[in-house]
């Protein structure tokens, strides 16, 4: 684009690389979604095309085969006698307040907590045949983890980038 021209220039003098970031959002209409034309608030794109979890849930649902519980903190992920098949989670939902505890059953569920919160739930559910914690017989669950951090910079240039013609900052 017009203003990463101008950055690439900078960087250069500087002696730092530039990259592109991947974006997730569609260049072309893609599975139903239009193509991405710069509104500039990708956070929350009016015409979805850039790719969120909910698109995802929203066609999930859709079949009948999935359902979510919202408002809903799973705090223990339980396991049959064999220790093999995970078969109901243990979880909180808040009513007036207080924490109201309900258990769920279902042949397959999907942990898809972020790293630190599914890392913690797996440790949380410890049994005896998981007893340190469910998917952690190595003892790696937890150990070894890696974010990716993010860094801003705030510079100001001898021109204009005219950044909000492309939507990105």
């Amino acid at each position: 684009s017009y203003s990463d021209k101008i950055l690439k220039r900078a960087f250069d003098r500087l002696g730092l690389p530039l990259h592109p970031a991947p974006v997730a959002q569609t260049s072309v209409p893609y599975d139903g979604r239009p193509a991405c034309v710069s509104f500039a608030v990708c956070s929350s794109c009016p015409i979805f095309a850039k790719w969120t979890p909910d698109l995802l849930i929203s066609k999930a649902e859709k079949t009948g085969k999935v359902t979510v519980k919202p408002e809903t903190r799973v705090v223990r992920i339980n396991c049959n006698r064999a220790g093999t098949v995970v078969e109901s989670v243990d979880a909180a939902t808040l009513v007036n307040g207080k924490p109201v505890h309900t258990k769920y059953r279902a042949n397959i569920f999907v942990l898809a907590a972020h790293t630190v919160a599914s890392t913690r739930l797996l440790l949380l559910s410890a049994s005896p045949s998981h007893p340190q914690g469910l998917g952690n017989n190595s003892g790696y669950v937890g150990k070894y983890f890696m974010e990716h951090p993010v860094f801003n910079v705030t510079a100001q240039l001898g021109e204009k980038t005219y950044t909000e013609r492309i939507g990105f900052q």
